[in-house]
């Protein structure tokens, strides 16, 4: 009886580690901006970083459409994504 419990609770864990090892991956965010091209929005998303690294790069291409055209770009956030999936947008 006590090795049936020892091979279901074995494998319990085993299955909760594999849906699970995701999760213990450190969060990626992609940079957000958003401008005006003419009369239309567009909307650039970058490539998955650190938050740091997407916060700089969000303000930094912000800054730089609004120094080249005033009020070109309206917003920035960094877009916390896990396994290609939009979760939260943070600021």
């Amino acid at each position: 009886m006590t090795r049936y419990v020892v091979v279901i609770i074995t494998g319990i864990v085993a299955v909760f580690a594999i849906t699970q090892m995701g999760s213990f991956a450190p969060d990626k965010y992609s940079a957000e901006v958003g401008y005006y091209e003419g009369d239309q929005q567009r909307w650039h998303i970058g490539q998955p970083k650190s938050r740091e690294e997407c916060t700089a790069e969000a303000i930094n291409m912000y800054n730089r459409l609004n120094r080249e055209s005033p009020r070109r770009a309206f917003s920035w956030a960094c877009l916390l994504t896990r396994d290609g999936r939009y979760i939260s947008r943070h600021r």
